[in-house]
């Protein structure tokens, strides 16, 4: 059985001055348990000190082992 994660179950993003791309991709994350976002996105790297997801640079992402 599959489950699903309902988009409006993330309230607090409503309340950060995000915009619709970056609000998007946080639930797009969230809603495939994605293993990290990679981005140069200055709004989503703001996020990454408080997001389970971890929230990586592209260089960041490249010395994973």
């Amino acid at each position: 059985m599959r489950t699903a994660i309902p988009l409006d179950d993330f309230p607090i993003l409503e309340l950060l001055n995000l915009g619709v791309a970056v609000k998007m991709f946080i639930r797009l994350a969230y809603a495939a348990k994605a293993d990290a976002i990679v981005t140069g996105d200055e709004d989503l790297l703001s996020l990454a000190p408080d997001s389970s997801i971890p929230i990586l640079t592209p260089v960041a992402f490249r010395v994973l082992p």
